[in-house]
């Protein structure tokens, strides 16, 4: 899997430590276009919000710049997975919100392969904290699925409030900062039986010679 970031409103240390993690250089957030691109890992760090005139939902890069629920509709995610440490990046206001145009359905919607969203509004440092422990942990090859269990047990098993790592949410299937080719197990018991009758076959030709 190709591995892109998107970084948005955050600490220095954790951008470099994430870019670390990815080998990767930190994108200008003026340029969207990595964030639509296919087969990625997308990371978002900013903030959400709900537009106060129509029910999107906006992705805030900069004073300038963001992402709305309904931008996404006119690309195709395929293959790729998108970490929306946003706050509130699954929430809205409901007097002025529809489910059907949030950001984590309508990536879903375009064929991401899977999205991480928060609940509610996240301190910046606790995030960051929390990135840090679960991009340790799909270092060392988990599912991600399974870091996101592991960081969760982490903080609660070390004493951190539940409102700190209880809001993140899990959509679509595992994926894996290196992408891990399926074990074929019918593939390597007909290799080995072609192997094993391709020796046989030779081992009899020879003894048929020097019985000659």
């Amino acid at each position: 899997m190709i591995i892109s970031s998107f970084f948005a409103h955050s600490s220095d240390k954790l951008i470099n430590k994430l870019c670390s993690i990815f080998n990767v250089d930190k994108i200008n957030t003026v340029n969207v276009s990595p964030f639509f691109e296919k087969n990625k890992l997308n990371q978002f760090i900013g903030h959400a919000k709900t537009n106060s005139k129509s029910t999107e939902q906006l992705l805030i890069l900069s004073d300038t710049t963001s992402i709305s629920s309904s931008t996404i509709l006119k690309n195709n995610l395929e293959g790729s997975s998108y970490l929306l440490n946003a706050s509130s990046s699954n929430t809205g206001k409901e007097e002025r919100y529809d489910k059907i145009n949030s950001l984590p359905y309508q990536l879903i919607n375009q064929h991401a392969s899977a999205v991480i969203i928060s609940l509610w509004p996240l301190d910046d440092y606790e995030n960051a904290e929390f990135l840090e422990v679960f991009y340790t942990f799909m270092a060392e090859d988990l599912a991600a699925s399974d870091a996101l269990y592991k960081t969760k047990l982490f903080f609660l098993e070390k004493g951190s409030p539940p409102a700190m790592w209880s809001a993140y949410l899990y959509y679509g299937p595992d994926f894996y900062l290196q992408k891990k080719e399926p074990f074929n197990l019918l593939l390597y018991v007909c290799s080995f039986f072609i192997i094993l009758i391709v020796l046989l076959l030779y081992f009899r030709y020879i003894k048929k010679r020097r019985a000659h």
